[in-house]
């Protein structure tokens, strides 16, 4: 048959993110992946996406009593999806290390406190509409 499913699994991210645009990602802010800590453009990303799941978050009416612990849970969940794919490791050092899988959670949810504290809904704002 040819490929085997790990393969099969790690290249289904380029689905998400073509390869030119995810090596352009890879280059780094700070550090490198002979460090155990390193920024890339990827943190940025997860610094993005948590402020994008926020607003879709509070947008969809969920409940903000639980926005931190459901925030924490969907991007454990992508982060143990990209461990499955064997896009992440458990090594201390190198290229998406645990020391990276910490910070890109960190990030994700400093990205979440924006909407949490500044996104407010139409009926939240108190504006009086025209009917």
């Amino acid at each position: 048959m040819g490929k085997d499913i790990r393969k099969i699994l790690y290249e289904s991210s380029h689905f998400f993110v073509p390869k030119k645009i995810k090596n352009a990602l890879d280059k780094h802010i700070y550090g490198s992946y002979e460090d155990t800590f390193y920024l890339n453009y990827w943190s940025v990303i997860h610094f993005l996406s948590g402020v994008l799941s926020g607003y879709i978050y509070i947008y969809l009416d969920y409940p903000k009593k639980k926005y931190f612990i459901n925030m924490i849970i969907i991007h454990t969940l992508w982060e143990i999806w990209q461990f499955i794919i064997g896009s992440s490791s458990l090594k201390i050092s190198g290229k998406n290390n645990i020391f990276d899988l910490l910070v890109d959670t960190i990030l994700f949810m400093l990205g979440s406190l924006i909407p949490y504290y500044y996104y407010k809904k139409d009926d939240e704002l108190n504006i009086n509409k025209l009917d």
